[in-house]
């Protein structure tokens, strides 16, 4: 049975980091320096079990956590009965100034949340909470998965090799409980080109799958949240 992420008594404690996230939005920056503040995230600790399996450790100190809201793009045509991944698009929403506002016990249960209850959002509500925006992830023209992340510098990706395990159980299909399913959890190292970070994971994910089979050719996106974290 899905959970009902917008009747659980944590939506209270993300109404609240919702509502402080403009202020910390205007405020984060050093008037002086221009430059983002460090944040403490001491406490928080990326999840790695589905339950049944694990992703490898980081190595690395944690640099920042975000919520990545967009679409995996996928592809049909004659040669493919089944949808390939052509891409995938997103805005990466900064958790990482939020976090620090409440305790990490009750943080990383609002993290396991998180992704499934902004998916039922639109676009344009989300970004009315005034929550900052650290960068942007996407696949440059050879297809490399890249984040985009400001100051904290980019992560041009790949697949860490057995470093890919589906979704748990419970997972979101997709917005509204309704969905083929969500996208599997990963950990991403460097693909060469990287910079200010070189690992990246992501999990708790919601939507994204595509259907078993293509209906019909052409191109199309289904929606997704998860979140990523990344480490130098």
């Amino acid at each position: 049975m899905m959970p009902t992420y917008r009747s659980s008594p944590l939506v209270f404690i993300l109404t609240i980091l919702l509502a402080l996230s403009s202020s910390v939005s205007a405020t984060r920056r050093n008037k002086k320096t221009d430059r983002v503040p460090k944040t403490d995230l001491k406490g928080y600790k990326v999840p790695l079990s589905n339950g049944t399996m694990n992703l490898p450790d980081p190595d690395g100190p944690l640099k920042a956590i975000t919520l990545g809201l967009g679409t995996q793009n996928y592809t049909c045509n004659v040669t493919t009965p089944a949808p390939v991944l052509v891409g995938a698009v997103a805005t990466l929403l900064d958790l990482s100034p939020l976090l620090p506002l409440i305790p990490a016990d009750e943080g990383m249960k609002v993290l396991e949340i998180l992704p499934a209850y902004l998916l039922n959002f639109d676009y344009e509500t989300i970004l009315s909470f005034a929550m900052p925006v650290l960068g942007d992830h996407f696949f440059d023209g050879e297809g490399i998965p890249t984040f985009k992340l400001g100051e904290l510098g980019h992560l041009e990706g790949k697949k860490v090799p057995g470093a890919d395990l589906v979704a748990p159980m419970g997972a979101s299909p997709g917005q509204e409980g309704e969905g083929v399913g969500a996208i599997n959890w990963l950990k991403l190292g460097d693909a060469g080109g990287s910079k200010g970070v070189s690992q990246g994971y992501r999990v708790q994910t919601a939507g994204g799958k595509a259907p078993v089979k293509c209906e019909k050719e052409g191109d199309f996106e289904v929606p997704y949240a998860a979140l990523y974290w990344f480490f130098k």
